[in-house]
């Protein structure tokens, strides 16, 4: 049942707090990015399963909370509320992110789990945003699916932390590759999907080409990592010459659809990274803490960088993902790399080898 959460968790991103549909669109994306990447990356610092499950009852409380007191804000709140609220949210949710991705560590195999997750999230992002019904409702929903994590499941804190973790500093060339990828990825929506918008040939199709590149880079997390990465940065680098060469619907619908893939695939490789580290709770935080950061400062980028400054900076910030993937090649290739598989967890070292086989 655990991917099922991490899905629900996933949906609940997509559809609302990721500046989602569901969001008031007063609330700039960085709002709650910035201060849940941070978050994320205090808990990967200091954080434990045992701090984790102590701070839970107030984070669920205060995420459900504030994700159904949207229902009742004014619509059209110009920065206000509208931003407080979701950086309360980007606070308050980073415990139930980790929560998630410590029930995912618990599976047999974790990163088929995870890209199962991945899948009926998004998926279900599309059917709730589509429902004929009011958005009050729909926002309940989601509530009511946060409320779940609360309910008892199976845990073994000893099994998820009977290794102290890979030590910050082999981390550090992974969150920079990370956070500079993510940047590319946070300046392109934040341009694009305007554009995209007008253009698109049906809602949620673009999320289509985000799980199918989860479903193809499944079996290859462990054996070819590093390829799979660097088809990642080179699907990015494509995305943005379409965007600039080809006239609108061709030119937004094939950026899109190729950042979409891009940005599944890394996805998919940094959580089946940080599922097989023996300190899931820090291994998750300085990982998704660091993707998280990119896409926030890709967002406030985007504010300051008029249309016309996107070619120069876009090829800066393409070359820019390229250095880093040289400079970490070494260490990120073959995903082992970070961090060896984990002892007390014999038998999801033996399923993830299985499924890059």
């Amino acid at each position: 049942m655990s991917n099922l959460w991490f899905g629900a968790y996933v949906l609940w991103l997509t559809a609302f707090a990721m500046s989602g549909p569901l969001m008031e669109p007063a609330a700039r994306l960085a709002w709650f990015a910035l201060p849940h990447a941070l978050a994320l990356l205090a808990w990967g610092r200091w954080g434990d399963s045992r701090r984790l499950e102590a701070v839970m009852p107030l984070a669920l409380l205060l995420t459900a909370g504030a994700t159904a007191g949207q229902a009742v804000m004014p619509a059209g709140d110009e920065g206000g509320a509208a931003s407080r609220m979701a950086a309360l949210l980007g606070l308050a949710a980073a415990p139930v992110s980790l929560r998630a991705g410590e029930w995912l560590a618990l599976q047999r195999r974790p990163v088929v789990a995870a890209a199962v997750g991945l899948a009926l999230g998004n998926a279900g992002s599309v059917a709730l945003v589509a429902a004929p019904v009011p958005r009050a409702l729909k926002l309940a929903l989601l509530t009511i699916l946060l409320m779940g994590f609360a309910l008892p499941r199976r845990t073994d804190v000893q099994r998820l932390t009977s290794r102290a973790g890979t030590p910050w500093r082999s981390w550090v060339p992974l969150l920079l590759f990370l956070t500079a990828f993510q940047v590319v990825s946070g300046l392109m929506y934040s341009h694009l999907w305007p554009a995209y918008r007008q253009h698109a040939p049906a809602e949620g199709l673009e999320l289509l080409f985000y799980m199918a590149s989860v479903a193809l880079v499944t079996r290859w997390t462990t054996a070819a990592s590093l390829g799979c990465t660097l088809t990642a940065v080179l699907l990015s680098l494509a995305s943005f010459s379409v965007y600039v060469t080809l006239a609108p619907p061709w030119g937004p619908s094939g950026a899109m659809f190729l950042m979409m893939m891009a940005t599944g695939i890394v996805d998919l490789l940094l959580l089946a990274l940080v599922l097989r580290q023996g300190h899931v709770v820090r291994a998750y935080g300085y990982g998704v803490g660091a993707l998280v950061l990119g896409i926030a400062i890709g967002d406030l980028l985007s504010s300051l960088l008029p249309a016309a400054a996107l070619p120069t900076g876009f090829s800066a910030l393409g070359a820019l993902i390229l250095s880093m993937v040289a400079l970490t090649a070494w260490r990120f290739g073959g995903a082992h790399g970070l961090g060896e598989p984990v002892p007390a967890l014999p038998a999801f070292a033996q399923a993830d080898g299985d499924a890059a086989t």
